[in-house]
């Protein structure tokens, strides 16, 4: 009896022992996956904070189409262009500002023209996006159609393909169409992989 005592005893504290085991290893595997997971999120955000406050950026920029682009030519056909530019906050004048592309030019009275152009802006140092919409002439200077507002470059969701109504003001300040694009940006985490160009 004593024997049957002795063994059941034994074979209770190995139960036990066994349950406190495992219970530790269970706590400690707990553990680990919470600080892997605190881990993780603390590289995200630091790399989201990296990406925010990043000076170069990569932008896929495609110039869609004109909207009820303004005629300047009271002879001959309205053949209209966009040039796309950069602008640098905090620098004055044309010293932040740099062309970045401009489109073929569109003929036969084109004053709702499609170009569909795309372009990969490749570590661009700059805050905001702006378009100038031209009506190219043979004989003389090209006309100005007009100019859009800057857009935030930080504004341009990585993966959307929404298009963006960008309305252009003359020199007078009246409206004289409207340009569409797309574009998407990040800047350049690992995190953030930006879908081909194309």
């Amino acid at each position: 009896f004593q024997l049957l005592y002795s063994s059941s005893s034994l074979l209770i504290l190995s139960f036990t022992l066994y349950h406190s085991f495992i219970n530790k290893l269970i706590m400690a595997s707990s553990l680990k996956c919470l600080l892997l997971l605190v881990s993780t999120r603390l590289i995200s955000d630091t790399l989201a904070l990296q990406c925010k406050f990043s000076t170069k950026t990569d932008c896929c920029v495609t110039i869609v189409r004109g909207e009820n682009l303004a005629d300047h030519d009271s002879i001959g056909d309205t053949d209209p262009y966009v040039i796309l530019y950069g602008r640098k906050a905090g620098v004055p004048g044309i010293d932040g500002i740099t062309q970045l592309y401009k489109t073929t030019t569109k003929s036969e009275d084109e004053v709702a023209p499609q170009w569909n152009e795309k372009v990969f802006l490749n570590n661009i140092e700059y805050d905001y996006l702006y378009l100038q919409a031209h009506d190219a002439d043979v004989l003389d200077a090209d006309d100005y159609i007009g100019q859009s507002d800057n857009l935030g470059i930080t504004s341009l969701a990585c993966n959307s393909d929404a298009e963006h109504a960008l309305p252009l003001k003359d020199l007078n300040g009246h409206s004289s169409g409207t340009i569409y694009i797309k574009a998407k940006c990040d800047c350049n985490c690992e995190f953030v992989q930006m879908e081909a160009c194309v």
